[in-house]
């Protein structure tokens, strides 16, 4: 089971003989394909995007998994965006994916 934290990813496997899960090094991004994940609670989108940006790997693997540019989604980031009304309400949300 994977942890994602502000600090970062945190790994724990079952260990039969203490009946508990136990916190393992964190040795391989391909961990996050083995089993379930969670996001702890005080974790926000930012702090993801910014775990992301860190790590050259994951940005790749998610590049490749996802046929996406990673790199045009930081570029974006980038430019900033004037944030919402506090008093709008977002009726509808469009995502768009191009293909290179």
């Amino acid at each position: 089971m994977i942890h994602i934290t502000k600090s970062g990813f945190k790994c724990f496997e079952w260990n039969s003989n203490q009946r508990q899960y136990v916190e393992e090094a964190f040795d391989s991004i391909f961990r996050l394909r083995d089993g379930v994940t969670l996001i702890e609670d005080d974790v926000t989108l930012g702090d993801i995007i910014t775990l992301t940006y860190k790590d050259e790997f994951l940005r790749g693997f998610i590049g490749a998994y996802s046929g996406c540019s990673v790199s045009a989604f930081y570029e974006e980031l980038s430019r900033g965006v004037k944030p919402l009304d506090p008093d709008s309400q977002v009726k509808y949300c469009t995502i768009e994916f191009a293909h290179n």
